[in-house]
């Protein structure tokens, strides 16, 4: 009997010494359900995936009503809050004389960015305490190392999963375009939790909500910053690698650089000066800060522009 056979029965049944070991088939009636589950999982992949992504969305809505409805004060401000980061998506959406994108890719990476919120949300909240036990600065180490790179990779994957292959994408304007509007997602899902936070468990806060409001437009240049690079990888295969990664290193130490000023500015300032020399500090940093990065994606905007108008980007047949 060769090797291959042994164990096996005269017959050429198979035999119980091989299952398990270089064999398997469902046998038990628990390896029979996962057989056909995942068959009927792999099946009908897509529809579990908008099944989880309406399951998702439907719970932070309610969370954001809820809040709303508890402290509509706190609510009010956060849904303003995110007015500004909206002027800026549609800023880039209208830069290209050229595209004409289905609103159903803006809107689907919309509700994509939405539910990266929620993994970004468990991610942080779970990892938080690696850092905190580092001896100096230990929320900057954590929001370098681990927030700012998670929650833009989150917001890139966005673009990625969807957008990426569909007849709408295919140039670097196109990956700035859908960058932003995962961003803008990711922080309409993010006020909303803190709507929630704020409205449904502490009652209150309304500073707490001020000082993350400006979170948002950052989170849609920082978006579409990354997602240009995304588009530029797409039509640069040969570099497609280094221009994601650069994107992503980019946006990562800008999202750092944000969090970590807004955290350790009042320690830096000083208890003493008030919080009213607190706010200033942060108010001219924010001016400087969006200035210098709105800069950055307005380059990358403008460049495109001025290429598609003087020599013509976008190929034959592309929206």
């Amino acid at each position: 009997m060769s090797d291959k056979n042994r164990g096996r029965g005269e017959d050429g049944g198979s035999s119980n010494l091989l299952h398990g070991v270089t064999e398997w088939e469902p046998r038990s009636a628990l390896d029979i359900f996962f057989y056909y589950l995942y068959g009927a999982l792999l099946t009908n992949a897509k529809l579990v995936a908008v099944g989880l992504l309406v399951v998702i969305l439907f719970t932070n809505i309610s969370l954001a009503l809820a809040g709303l409805f508890l402290n509509p004060i706190v609510g009010g401000f956060a849904v303003v809050s995110v007015l500004p980061a909206g002027f800026i998506a549609v800023y880039v959406w209208e830069s290209d004389p050229t595209a004409k994108r289905p609103a159903l890719y803006i809107a689907v990476t919309f509700a994509l960015g939405t539910v990266a919120t929620t993994f970004a949300y468990f991610l942080n909240s779970s990892s938080v305490g690696w850092f905190e036990s580092l001896p100096v600065a230990p929320m900057a180490f954590f929001f370098f190392l681990f927030v700012g790179p998670i929650e833009e990779a989150l917001k890139l994957g966005a673009v990625y999963v969807y957008p990426f292959d569909t007849d709408g994408f295919g140039t670097a304007l196109d990956g700035a375009v859908f960058g932003a509007f995962a961003g803008l997602g990711f922080a309409t899902a993010e006020n909303a939790l803190y709507i929630a936070t704020e409205g449904l468990i502490s009652g209150g806060g309304l500073g707490t909500v001020i000082g993350r409001a400006g979170v948002a437009p950052a989170h849609v240049m920082w978006s579409g910053i990354a997602g240009y690079y995304l588009g530029l990888a797409y039509v640069t295969k040969e570099y497609a690698g280094v221009l994601i990664f650069k994107g992503l290193v980019a946006v990562a130490v800008l999202h750092g650089t944000y969090n970590t000023f807004m955290t350790y500015a009042p320690l830096a300032v000083g208890i003493d000066a008030g919080e009213v020399a607190v706010q200033v500090v942060n108010f001219a940093f924010l001016i400087g800060f969006y200035a210098g990065v709105g800069y950055f994606l307005y380059s990358l905007v403008e460049g495109y522009r001025r290429a598609e108008l003087e020599v013509g980007v976008r190929e034959e047949g592309d929206l």
